[in-house]
């Protein structure tokens, strides 16, 4: 796996979903390590002197972007003080400091080849995911994905483009968004009807039953994961078969 590296990037684009969430794509100015589908970033807004000072407060975010491309996106949502300096302080044309790769939540790295894949995502926790359905379209692979993403309004939807791909050329994907107001109908594929209100344990439960030995990947608000665990261990899943976003 890639040592991480301290790289200068631009902001080159960023996109207002409402409500305090953003996507936002950086162009690095040097090549990217080969980073992991599902792997995060530091993030500094202040500047860094590579030639021998501190590194300046940073934050961490799932890369949304995968490998094969030239630029990195990342998606985040205004909670606290440094992403509020984010949404306030970032804009095209602006430098950042990026300091990548880390973490564990490997998709490839935590299933074996005859698992299929549950990935449960709320709000902006569909980043480490984006990477990897990225990939599916470019190489799909043989196992299914069922997709199970939750939002507050239609348009909190992140990478609708590569949600619909998927759809359409990935053999074995499935996709439910759940959706907290109410929607005007069907979303932006005509196979996806959203479902009124929350993700819920019994849902999820019902999926993994319909699936080889699933293993089931959790990202989003803590409160979400923290409960899902539990009670996916309740209901006698192995701790094996559950994977947390957690950034360590």
């Amino acid at each position: 796996m890639a040592n991480p590296i301290k790289i200068k990037a631009h902001v080159d684009q960023i996109q207002n979903h409402g409500d305090g969430i953003y996507s936002v794509v950086f162009k690095p100015q040097r090549r990217v390590p080969r980073f992991q589908p599902g792997q995060f970033l530091h993030l500094a807004i202040d500047d860094y002197d590579p030639r021998g000072g501190y590194w300046p407060e940073s934050r961490v975010f799932s890369i949304a972007s995968s490998r094969l491309r030239e630029d990195i996106v990342i998606n985040y949502s205004v909670k606290g003080q440094f992403t509020t300096r984010m949404s306030d302080q970032l804009e095209v044309g602006g430098e950042v400091w990026l300091k990548l790769p880390y973490g564990d939540f490997i998709i490839e790295k935590n299933i074996e080849e005859d698992q299929d894949i549950i990935l449960i995502a709320g709000g902006t926790g569909l980043s480490p995911y984006l990477s990897y359905l990225e990939e599916q379209v470019n190489s799909p692979g043989n196992r299914k994905i069922h997709l199970v993403y939750g939002v507050r309004k239609e348009r909190h939807i992140l990478n609708e483009n590569l949600l619909c791909n998927c759809l359409d050329s990935v053999d074995g994907f499935k996709l439910e968004i759940f959706m907290e107001t109410e929607s005007n109908g069907k979303l932006f594929n005509q196979n996806v009807q959203p479902k009124s209100g929350m993700i819920t344990l019994d849902h999820i439960l019902k999926i993994g039953v319909e699936l080889e030995k699933p293993v089931f990947f959790l990202s989003g608000p803590i409160v979400m994961i923290q409960s899902f665990k539990a009670g996916l261990r309740e209901a006698g899943i192995p701790l094996a078969r559950i994977r947390i976003d957690e950034w360590e």
